[in-house]
């Protein structure tokens, strides 16, 4: 499961390399404050973009158009990977990584991305979130790296 896919180039990485996976795309393709900064792309654009980037492994990819928390409130899956890439609000990456967990395999990995951006003030920035979900769930999970991503195994 990818969360946040904007123009798909992450998930192509995944479709390609891991051959036989399935993998869930959800995003609004509405963009966020940060893409706005120094270009105003065509949102319209974006999501083709996407669709046409992820076309060849239309047999193993569904999209999701909606927020992340929508998509959970419905999902009834549990995924092997899940990709936080989505949103970089404190409250959102929280909430992600939150029902994310909830629907992991065990034994199974979660990537953040962006672990260290830092865009928000007053410290709503992904760093604060992700970590306050390792503290909380440290009986949980193995941390395996960080740096600029942080990657995690639900134990």
């Amino acid at each position: 499961m990818e969360i946040g896919s904007w123009e798909g180039r992450s998930s192509c990485f995944f479709l390609n390399y891991f051959k036989t996976s399935i993998l869930t795309c959800v995003d609004t393709w509405k963009g966020s404050e940060e893409n706005f900064i120094d270009d105003n792309p065509d949102l319209n654009l974006v999501e083709k973009n996407f669709d046409r980037n992820v076309a060849e492994y239309n047999k193993r990819l569904i999209k999701h158009k909606s927020e992340s928390k929508n998509f959970f409130s419905l999902n009834r899956k549990n995924f092997d990977f899940i990709y936080i890439d989505g949103s970089h609000y404190y409250d959102d990456v929280l909430n992600d990584a939150q029902e994310g967990f909830k629907v992991l395999k065990e034994n199974s990995y979660m990537l953040f991305d962006d672990y260290n951006w830092n865009f928000h003030k007053y410290g709503k920035n992904p760093i604060n979130a992700i970590n306050l979900f390792l503290k909380i769930n440290k009986e949980k999970l193995k941390i395996i790296y960080v740096s600029e991503q942080a990657l995690i195994q639900k134990i």
